[in-house]
């Protein structure tokens, strides 16, 4: 495994970016910590070399008090666990997310796995896990992760690893 970048905000901004990916692994993993400044909490969405087209996934979700799953074969964008806690949850608690692109220099389909947590200190916290599939030829070069709603708050940060 090898970190690409490490990117930390030092403003708040509604996505983490990467540019220029090495095409010298086989794997990418993504491993968040983030918080947004309205309440939420929200997706964290994909945008595979800048776009948010030809999207399928597949979810489970639970708020400590209940459970939900859903589906979606014609998306625009790739969200449904909602994981990034906001101002309702515990005072300076950032929720964690994870995910997985397998052979994402290949000229098939991209598949990719989500897991995540929206911490919290109190009955209603998101967890949540979600494949997704982008139907798309093309390796994937870039890559941001953006919030569906509000801005990440200062301190969020995201690291991206090739896995060899």
């Amino acid at each position: 495994m090898t970190l690409v970048s490490t990117v930390t905000l030092s403003t708040e901004t509604f996505q983490f970016e990467w540019t220029n990916i090495p095409q010298t692994g086989k794997d990418l993993l993504i491993v968040a910590s983030a918080r947004i400044n309205t309440t939420g909490p929200t997706e964290a969405e994909v945008k595979p070399n800048g776009v948010q087209t030809n999207l399928s996934w597949r979810g489970l979700r639970g708020t400590g008090s209940a459970v939900a799953s859903s589906n979606n074969t014609n998306y625009s964008n790739m969200s449904y666990a909602q994981i990034i806690p906001g101002t309702e949850a515990t005072s300076n608690t950032f929720g964690n997310f994870q995910i997985y692109i397998p052979n994402y220099t290949s000229s098939a389909a991209k598949s990719m796995s989500f897991d995540g947590v929206g911490e919290n200190n109190a009955t209603a916290a998101q967890q949540g896990i979600t494949a997704w599939l982008w139907n798309n030829t093309a390796a994937i070069t870039s890559l941001a992760v953006l919030c569906a709603a509000g801005n990440m708050v200062v301190n969020s940060s995201a690291s991206l690893y090739i896995i060899s």
